[in-house]
């Protein structure tokens, strides 16, 4: 966070700060951010359910753990990777691409694919697709509620997942 001295300084030097603080970030701040994330969730996945639904639902809440552990640092992941048009998340897409898809996939495996209709690929891609648009529009949201409180936001976040993800268990069609 700013100090009170960042604020004394005229709006053109702030500007430049920020500037410069993105650009590192987008160079390589993320890595370090991401890393710790992943550190934290890959001593837990093993814990979570084979059953696709319900280990989309704890993923989520493991997610939100952290972000509510570590809030600064979750407001720099969401900065970073909220589609818009600003400097962070053009640099970011530059240099990281999209690895989020390698994270669907990784939280994804040790699933039980035997329950499974369709063929298990189309099955997860629908999934991914899914959990993408949601995510999008998800990060989004949080933005314009100026991340307000990362728990009130697990609790909204959990409950609309869920309720996706009953649509999809049970079935679009009457």
């Amino acid at each position: 966070m700013p100090t009170p001295l960042f604020f004394t300084l005229n709006t053109e030097k702030r500007q430049n700060i920020f500037t410069a603080g993105i650009s590192e970030f987008a160079d390589c701040g993320y890595e370090n951010i991401a890393a710790e994330l992943i550190s934290s969730l890959e001593e837990k996945i093993n814990t979570l359910s084979p059953d696709l639904f319900q280990r989309i639902i704890e993923y989520s809440v493991l997610e939100f753990s952290w972000y509510i552990l570590y809030p600064e640092k979750s407001k720099m992941i969401v900065r970073a990777f909220t589609k818009s048009d600003t400097d962070i998340y053009r640099k970011t897409v530059l240099k990281y691409g999209n690895r989020e898809q390698d994270i669907y996939y990784w939280f994804l495996q040790g699933i039980d694919t035997a329950q499974f209709r369709w063929d298990k690929q189309k099955t997860i891609d629908i999934i991914k697709w899914l959990l993408k648009g949601f995510n999008d529009d998800f990060l989004t949201r949080i933005q314009k509620q100026a991340y307000s409180n990362f728990k009130m936001i697990e609790k909204e976040y959990v409950k609309d997942l869920s309720e996706y993800i009953e649509i999809l268990k049970v079935g679009i069609i009457k």
